[in-house]
């Protein structure tokens, strides 16, 4: 199964809502639905998807699910965003993995300019992603059992 705030986040008209506000909410219940989901034994690993914006994670995670595994498709470019899904598997005892899809920035820019306009990333969030990741790049130390790194070709 997949998991992602955006899913939260769209409104009856099928276009994002992206205030403060519902943001905030949709971690919260992406949290509340992984903690459920994790209780039970239908799922032996939580794996994080990390990346930029349209770095490619949806498109990998269609071609790699293993469905014994409970992904959240997210940026979790900052260490403060990823630790309360690490927390949250460790003390279910669940194992936690990451993906992170290195995708060029230049690349990930053109690609979210290809998007619907509700779901196109200004400039200057690209950059703040960016940046982030460089300054806290996901780390073995957080807790994670691994951490997959995928280049796209």
């Amino acid at each position: 199964m997949v998991l992602s705030p955006d899913d939260f986040l769209i409104r009856s008209d099928g276009t994002y809502d992206w205030t403060p506000h519902r943001v905030v909410s949709a971690w919260r219940e992406t949290l509340d639905r992984v903690k459920g989901l994790l209780e039970g034994s239908r799922y032996s690993t939580l794996v994080l998807l990390c990346g930029i914006p349209a770095t490619g994670k949806s498109t990998w995670l269609r071609n790699h699910r293993d469905t014994s595994f409970l992904y959240v498709d997210a940026t979790f470019t900052t260490r403060a965003s990823r630790a309360p899904l690490v927390s949250l598997a460790a003390s279910l005892g669940k194992p936690i993995d990451l993906v992170f899809i290195d995708t060029p920035f230049e690349e990930c820019s053109r690609r979210t300019l290809l998007r619907p306009e509700d779901r196109q990333v200004p400039p200057e969030k690209m950059v703040k992603f960016k940046t982030d990741l460089e300054v806290e790049p996901p780390l073995i130390e957080e807790g994670f059992r691994s951490i997959i790194v995928v280049t796209p070709s």
